[in-house]
């Protein structure tokens, strides 16, 4: 066995020293003919020839090596349609928990890898903000940190972290790594110490006064204005259909007295309003005209009435939404019918304590709503160079999917798309137009029976005799 070895090697090196001095044969004979290389006067012999192909080889190997390396995608990757985007969207994690959809787990706790690059990740985070001359206050708290897998450039990692400064204020600070495949350690892309900002535009396009939007109103005054109310303009487009343009009496309107008594409520903050008249209700438009009334290049935020937001959230929209370079388009966690959730848990005891303990996060109380482009943020620049919303769809729906589009397509501007544990859709009955459009009407209906309940709550009720009855 080691003489079969023994031989086939001995033959292996016989050939391939043949194969080496007939190619230097071959180019000491044909120098004459080959252009672009040059051959040294004292390569007249085959042994001395073959030493400087050798070595003529191997400079040739290294200025191919540099043409590959530049070939490597250090550019982003660039989505070419909307499903791809599905794929590469920004990971939650926290010190504790990872916030993402596994096995219809709209989150789980964080272990393994993942605790272990979150680890990592911070350490190097920290260090650069001990160094770094924005941070004033180096004593950082983690609160999240967002993952994201580029298929060209490899992870991209946005950290956040608060304390406060000389006079007790909470200020926010963001570090932006990147880590390259052909690269070890991350890259530092920024540092962002920011305790305000730029104005977010709040914009919301309203046909008429319900309990959702007084509600809503509610929830703003104690979760933002009370606490900070520097930084926020409020734009309400109202629709008022049955109204024409000359009407003397559109002040008695029940929208535009809700609207003026919460800016009396909130003297300091600027609340402003645009009444659409003789037009039925179309989001689409009404975000288009709250866009006209936003006078310098700010960051917007096009909001709905069924959500509830947090002052963490606006910070965070603060820090990574970019001019000319950043769209923000959250995913939110989107309630189950509550009542559904009730009477299931009736058949199921353990369901109950779920549907009570913790901050409503669970398979059984919601999903993230990944279909979802309703809610966007970005700067009005980016806005008009996207080419803004399709302002004829009528009806419900199509309007954040269409733009989503235009959004991905632009060349300079990154979408960030990431599911957000500060935002929350709460739960209500809607209604499906039988008048749309096929295929609006079709998504309404998903839409609708999406979110009624979970897989275990509807087998429970449906596998109820009482219910089949």
């Amino acid at each position: 066995m080691l003489e079969s070895v023994a031989g086939k090697s001995i033959a292996f090196n016989v050939v391939f020293l043949s194969l080496g001095w007939l190619v230097a044969d071959f180019a000491l004979q044909s120098q004459h003919k080959l252009t672009g290389f040059s051959f040294p006067s004292a390569c007249n012999e085959k042994s001395s020839c073959s030493k400087e192909i050798f070595q003529k080889s191997a400079e040739v190997d290294q200025e191919i090596r540099k043409i590959e390396k530049s070939f490597y995608r250090t550019y982003p990757y660039r989505p070419s349609h909307v499903d791809e985007d599905v794929t590469r969207r920004w990971r939650l994690l926290t010190f504790k928990l990872n916030y993402e959809m596994i096995n219809y787990e709209p989150r789980i706790g964080l272990n393994g890898m993942w605790r272990r690059e979150v680890e990592q990740i911070d350490q190097f985070a920290r260090n650069i903000i001990s160094k770094s001359a924005e941070v004033v206050n180096k004593d950082v708290k983690l609160v999240d940190l967002f993952r994201h897998d580029d298929p060209y450039q490899g992870v991209q990692y946005i950290i956040n972290y608060k304390n406060k400064d000389a006079t007790g204020d909470v200020i926010s600070t963001t570090v932006e790594l990147e880590r390259n495949f052909v690269a070890g350690k991350p890259l530092l892309k920024q540092v962002v110490a920011s305790g305000d900002g730029d104005v977010i535009n709040i914009i919301m396009p309203l046909s008429k006064v319900t309990d959702r939007f007084t509600r809503f109103l509610d929830r703003l005054e104690s979760a933002i204005i009370r606490k900070n109310p520097r930084g926020f303009r409020f734009i309400f487009v109202i629709f008022q259909p049955h109204h024409r343009d000359d009407d003397d009496v559109v002040d008695d309107d029940v929208t535009i007295v809700t609207v003026k008594q919460f800016h009396a409520r909130n003297p300091g903050v600027d609340i402003r309003y645009k009444r659409i008249a003789d037009r039925e209700f179309n989001r689409a438009f009404g975000l288009d005209e709250g866009v006209k009334l936003v006078e310098k290049d700010e960051i917007m935020l096009f909001l709905d009435v069924d959500l509830t937001i947090t002052e963490e959230w606006f910070k965070r929209i603060r820090l990574n939404v970019i001019r000319n370079k950043r769209v923000l388009f959250p995913v939110i966690f989107s309630q189950f019918d509550p009542e559904i959730g009730e009477k299931s848990s009736q058949l199921y005891p353990p369901l109950k304590e779920e549907l009570k303990v913790g901050d409503g996060v669970s398979k059984n109380t919601g999903f993230w709503l990944h279909y979802a482009y309703g809610i966007v943020a970005l700067y009005k620049s980016d806005y008009i160079k996207a080419g803004g919303f399709k302002t004829d769809i009528e009806g419900w729906g199509g309007e954040d999917v269409d733009f989503f589009k235009k959004v991905v397509a632009l060349d300079d501007v990154e979408v960030m798309t990431s599911v957000d544990r500060d935002i929350m859709h709460i739960y209500h009955g809607r209604t499906c137009d039988v008048t749309l459009a096929a295929d609006q009407y079709m998504m309404c209906i998903g839409a609708w029976s999406e979110t009624l309940a979970s897989q275990l709550e509807a087998g429970l009720l449906y596998n109820d005799d009482e219910n089949r009855k």
